[in-house]
């Protein structure tokens, strides 16, 4: 079943992993810096192909072929959570591997098209904490979409998602902006003295987002009437 939910959109694979790639490409070269290609590639795969996966459940009837067959909606929801979670694993690898090949190859095709004086900022401790804050933003989209699809489906969840969207980017914001008031630079001593240690907490908090979503959505999808 993990199989299925990975493959079942295969035919716009090709589609979700290049377009990132080229959002990634144009947002290096506009602020000469390699740290947010891995947030952009890993949230974009990760929140196309989930969404791609959802539709297709409803738009195939596949939820309620799924409920006829001899597993429980435990195992079903499960699955779909261990798919999502293999895909952030991959999205992350293709992040890097992305990340490393622009480091490589987009400063000589600038330099070589006139650019002379392009270069890009890049910090394998800063890049490493960037792919864990881009899987710490994909636990909390989809700790937020999966228990919405799980209780109303994909049709109905839609119309929720941009106002809970909203409300977790006031929250997220205004946390931040509370904290370097109280503590100015906070954050960016934190990052330049204990890069690892950040990297290291913030997967472990995504870590525990991932495993919170999975069983809210597992018990919401258990009671669900079709």
């Amino acid at each position: 079943m993990i199989i299925a939910d990975l493959m079942m959109s295969r035919s716009t694979t090709a589609q979700q992993f290049i377009v990132p790639l080229l959002i990634a490409i144009f947002i290096c070269i506009g602020m000469e810096s390699l740290f947010a290609a891995p947030i952009v590639i890993i949230l974009s795969v990760c929140y196309s192909r989930m969404f791609t996966l959802l539709a297709l459940d409803e738009q195939n009837g596949w939820q309620r072929y799924r409920a006829a067959m001899p597993v429980s909606r435990a195992q079903i929801m499960a699955a779909r959570c261990i798919a999502l979670l293999i895909l952030a694993l991959l999205a992350s690898l293709y992040s890097i591997a992305i990340t490393a090949l622009l480091a490589y190859a987009l400063p000589p095709i600038m330099h070589a098209i006139g650019f002379a004086t392009f270069a890009l900022e890049a910090d394998l401790p800063m890049i490493a904490f960037m792919v864990a804050l881009g899987l710490l933003f994909t636990a909390v989209l989809s700790g937020a979409t999966l228990p919405l699809y799980a209780r109303f489906g994909m049709t109905k969840a839609i119309g929720y998602l941009p106002v809970l969207f909203l409300l977790i980017a006031m929250v997220g914001l205004g946390f931040l902006g509370s904290s370097a008031k109280q503590s100015p630079g906070l954050f960016e001593g934190l990052l330049t003295g204990m890069p690892l240690t950040m990297t290291l907490a913030t997967l472990a908090i995504t870590v525990v987002l991932f495993i919170l979503g999975g069983a809210l959505s597992i018990a919401l999808y258990r009671k669900r009437q079709f």
